[in-house]
């Protein structure tokens, strides 16, 4: 349930958002006396890869996680919601995919996995002698 997020959201981009009432000034920058950046804003739900830094990850695994992008932090960062632990994440590190969202119907442990299962039946020999 991310309406909370959203909510949010929605008052960081309407507080960067020209109003009439300002005299067509945005109100953050009546309230701090400086224009908002807006460089940074993505679309709500995009699926990102956050950044694993190399002392939380082993020489193998990957080096970034799918996530899904769910707001802003005050600190120029993103807040990231992380479906496979169900926590938000805040961070800067991060390639925002605005062509792709989240495909809610997969399991959420094997939505961006790129391994490969491979069958196979292993035979228990016991019959037979160890060959030399």
């Amino acid at each position: 349930d991310f309406w909370g997020e959203a909510i949010n959201t929605a008052a960081y981009l309407l507080n960067r958002c020209p109003t009439k009432r300002l005299q067509s000034k945005v109100p953050e920058e009546v309230w701090s006396g400086k224009k908002p950046q807006v460089t940074h804003l993505r679309i709500f739900g995009s699926l990102c890869f956050r950044h694993v830094p190399d002392e939380k990850r082993k020489k193998l695994e990957d080096k970034s996680e799918p996530m899904i992008i769910v707001g802003y932090h005050s600190a120029g960062s993103y807040r990231l919601y992380n479906p496979r632990t169900k926590k938000i994440v805040i961070t800067r590190d991060v390639f925002i995919d605005e062509n792709n969202s989240w495909n809610w119907g997969k399991q959420a442990s094997h939505q961006g996995s790129t391994a490969t299962t491979i069958p196979f039946t292993l035979e228990d020999n016991k019959d037979e002698e160890p060959q030399r």
